[in-house]
């Protein structure tokens, strides 16, 4: 299938829905089937818009976004997990000419595994919604605008990895002490300074990104006339919290977004739901008039190397 950006894709989307409501009824009788899982491999494609082309849409709502796309970027190939061995690198030297080349041995260790998660929600929408001419902005600001805090919010966590979520890049990392000095300005390059030397054996000469909250971001941008590093601001962050990634630390997985359309399902308008014949309402998408559309977007992350990731709390500026 040709694969397309984002707004392809969300016309797709507002196609389908639309189709949906002037197809009429048309049903096909088949027999029960079990949900795909990791033990039957799914079936079928989806709209034709590749991991990276709809995470690019999502960097201006996401540092978290931002941080998948500059990270190292593997593939799970159908499988269940991928092991991420560590290798310590060799030291190559000058070697003068006609004189033996020396032979290096790269030592591995057991390193991290990435695991596939998955973001996943149903938004409604209004047969008058997606027939206004705007439709598919609002199409997309709905998909958008709700996925972009998902990231972020588990990925700049201490939570450790959960049977639904993959790890928060600073599970198992002590912060760094504050600077204590009272002057903003020194304050802020005390703090800097540091994060950045904690993170520099495995940064080399480049390769790091801070991630802080707007507050921090905003005093840093007043502040500062050029940054060598980049600088992510997410509404996630504490205030007082700044991080310092080493971007290739950590290790990314992006799967094929999919969104499936139904103006005949029923569902339990809830954002804990349970099950559908639980005490909880429900509601039908015949009955109100309404296309639901169902997102799907494989995605996982792992941390390479901890030592890559410093991060102070409570800082002064």
């Amino acid at each position: 299938m040709q694969e397309r950006g984002m707004q392809g894709f969300v016309h797709d989307i507002v196609v389908r829905g639309l189709t949906q409501f002037n197809a009429g009824d048309r049903r096909v009788t088949r027999g029960a089937v079990a949900p795909a899982d990791l033990a039957t491999p799914a079936w079928a494609g989806g709209l034709g818009i590749t991991g990276m082309d709809f995470l690019a849409d999502l960097v201006g709502l996401s540092a978290g976004a931002d941080l998948l796309q500059r990270c190292l970027q593997v593939s799970l190939d159908k499988r269940a997990k991928a092991l991420l061995p560590a290798i310590a690198p060799g030291e190559a030297g000058f070697v003068a000419e006609l004189e033996p080349v020396p032979v290096v041995e790269l030592l591995t260790s057991a390193g991290p595994s990435i695991e596939p998660f998955k973001i996943a929600e149903i938004a409604k929408l209004t047969r008058e919604m997606l027939e206004a001419s705007n439709a598919e902005t609002i199409v997309r600001m709905a998909l958008v605008e709700s996925t972009a805090p998902a990231i972020d919010r588990v990925m700049f966590s201490t939570n450790a990895p959960t049977a639904a979520a993959p790890t928060g890049i600073l599970n198992g990392i002590a912060p760094i002490a504050a600077s204590v000095n009272t002057t903003p300005s020194e304050a802020m390059a005390d703090d800097l300074c540091v994060l950045v030397q904690a993170v520099s054996p495995y940064a080399g000469n480049s390769n790091v990104v801070w991630v802080m909250a707007p507050a921090q971001a905003t005093r840093l941008f007043l502040r500062a006339e050029r940054l060598s590093y980049p600088v992510l601001q997410s509404s996630v962050v504490n205030p007082g919290v700044v991080i310092c990634i080493v971007v290739n630390a950590v290790a990314a997985w992006l799967g094929a977004p999919e969104v499936v359309t139904s103006k005949e399902a029923t569902t339990q308008d809830d954002t804990a739901p349970g099950d559908i014949n639980s005490a909880a309402p429900s509601r039908s998408d015949f009955q109100t008039d309404s296309v639901s559309l169902r997102l799907r977007w494989p995605l996982s992350w792992a941390v390479r190397e901890t030592g890559a990731i410093s991060y102070v709390t409570a800082t002064k500026w």
